[in-house]
Formats: structure tokens, C-alpha cells, sequence
């Protein structure tokens, strides 16, 4: 009885990317988590709410981005 052989490391990497050819989809959404996993254990760096009122801002008054107050700790700021 013989053993079957190991496809080749070239040969491997025709199939992958025979494959991504064929399933972009697929190839897209790995690329992506593979792009975004290390970062799914942090919800959100301390400075994120900045941005956030920054895009609501923009969004209701886009002639003025940054006309408006930023309360961080105690104090009121202008942004």
C-alpha cells in the first residue's frame, strides 16, 4: 500500500488562492478579521467619546465641526 505524499507548499498556495479567486466574499471577510481580531477584547480607548461628539457635531452643524463645549473631569473645554 504506498502512502500518499503531501501536496507541496506551492501547490497549497495555488489552492488558496484558486479559492479566493473563486469566494472574494469569503477571502474579504478573513482579511478582515484577521485585520480586526487582535482588537476585539478592547471596546474603546479613553479619548474615543472625543471623536464621537466631533462626528454628531459635524453631522447636525457641518459649517461649525468644532463649535461646541466639551465637559472632561470637572471643566468645560472648547473642542
Amino acid at each position: 500500500m504506498a502512502v500518499p505524499t503531501p501536496p507541496s507548499g506551492k501547490e497549497w498556495l495555488n489552492k488558496i488562492s484558486r479559492g479566493f479567486v473563486l469566494h472574494p466574499y469569503w477571502a474579504l471577510t478573513l482579511a478582515v478579521l484577521a485585520a480586526l481580531g487582535p482588537f476585539l477584547a478592547k471596546p474603546f480607548n479613553i479619548d474615543d467619546p472625543l471623536f464621537i461628539w466631533t462626528a454628531r457635531q459635524i453631522h447636525t452643524h457641518p459649517t461649525d465641526p468644532y463649535g461646541f463645549n466639551v465637559e472632561w473631569g470637572w471643566t468645560a473645554f472648547p473642542m
